[in-house]
Formats: C-alpha cells, structure tokens, sequence
C-alpha cells in the first residue's frame, strides 16, 4: 500500500487509544508526524500554531472540553481548514452520532475495533485513501470498518 500522508492530527483524550495508534503507525512503517491533542481545543490551538499544514485529522466523539462534533464544526468553518479531511474516529456506534458527523462535513466515521489486528487493518485503510476523490454520498459509505 503506498501512503501519501505526512501530518497525521489525533484528537483523543483515552492514552491506551493513542498508544494503540502510535504503535499501529510504526508497524506500518509510515514516515509521518503525529501531533495528539488530549481534546479538541486542543486541536485547534495546534492546529492554528502548527508550521505544518495537517493531511488528515481523526477526531475522537467523547471529549472532554470540546467535544468531537463541536470540534469538527469549528474545523469546517475555518477556511484555512475547511478542505482538509476530517474523520471521526469513536467507539460509538449510535447512528445519531453517525447522521450528525455525516451532516456536519466529516469525510468519514471510523467506528474503533476493540482489537489490535483489526485496528491496524481499519487504519491501513483510511490512510491509504486518496481522500480528495473519496466523497461519501450515504452513510453506508461514509462509515469505514476494517
């Protein structure tokens, strides 16, 4: 698989789901930066001091601060932003979560996968899509599993 993607952004306030990622991203060999905010106040505050433009942003839902949806909706307003893909990357399953990330402007919603194998599988995946040409049009296609 190649990857294209260079600034990966994690807005995740759960460390165990951090490191799963960080360790998922070295078996994968990728030659990327991660930048993990805690919450997504934080996100944006590093996305705005950040001198690297983001490829991709995955956005935990259940945060504290500023939640995941109040996260991407401020993304998605922000010009400088609006087109880079946002993905939102939860447990939850609850299809309210999905409609609203879906009509809110995220480009996809990950639902986490409990074990390491599959996760790595879920974020080969993501990471290897060309994300300017992947434009989901019903929810169907908008919720990526592995």
């Amino acid at each position: 698989m190649k990857y294209a993607i260079q600034n990966i952004y994690l807005a995740e306030d759960d460390m165990d789901d951090v490191y799963f990622f960080r360790l998922i991203l070295s078996k994968l060999k990728l030659n990327c930066n991660l930048i993990v905010a805690n919450d997504g106040h934080e996100l944006l505050c590093k996305l705005k001091n950040s001198p690297s433009d983001p490829d991709i942003i995955l956005i935990d839902i259940n945060m504290p601060v500023m939640n995941g949806l109040e996260t991407l909706d401020k993304i998605k307003k922000n010009p400088k932003l609006h087109s880079v893909p946002v993905i939102i990357y939860s447990t939850s399953q609850n299809l309210t979560d999905v409609e609203k990330a879906f009509k809110c402007g995220a480009s996809s919603y990950l639902i986490k996968p409990f074990d390491l194998e599959s996760l790595e599988k879920l974020i080969a995946k993501v990471l290897s899509y060309d994300w300017k040409q992947y434009i989901p049009n019903k929810i169907s296609e908008f919720v990526i599993s592995p």
